[in-house]
């Protein structure tokens, strides 16, 4: 059996990562699509964080919200493969967390971002 080497999966992996960048940087729609998938993904990750902070479970706040753990387990997981939340489920999560929900529109050269 081959001996793992940390090194030469470093490489390949900064070589994997370098060719990724260039393609989505390449293809307007590929971007849009990355990066909106990636906002989806910090605002779930958010979310789970603030509830784990707010020292509640799923059970918790599925029951303050009036929903199932199942649902909130979707919510904590919305960027990966699912469907985005509406604004009125995460006011209703935020709500059940004790938070309110502040929206910022930030220009795109302050954001990095350049999606449409």
């Amino acid at each position: 059996m081959a001996k793992f080497n940390l090194e030469k999966m470093r490489k390949i992996s900064k070589r994997w990562n370098e060719e990724f960048d260039r393609k989505i940087e390449s293809d307007p729609k590929l971007k849009f699509s990355y990066e909106r998938k990636r906002r989806e993904i910090e605002i779930a990750l958010m979310m789970r964080e603030t509830r784990e902070k707010a020292n509640l479970t799923q059970d918790e706040v599925a029951e303050l919200m009036h929903t199932t753990r199942s649902a909130v387990s979707r919510l904590e997981a919305s960027g990966i493969g699912r469907h985005s939340p509406s604004l009125e489920t995460i006011l209703k999560y935020a709500n059940a967390l004790g938070y309110t929900l502040k929206i910022k529109l930030v220009p795109m050269r302050e954001s990095g971002s350049k999606t449409k």
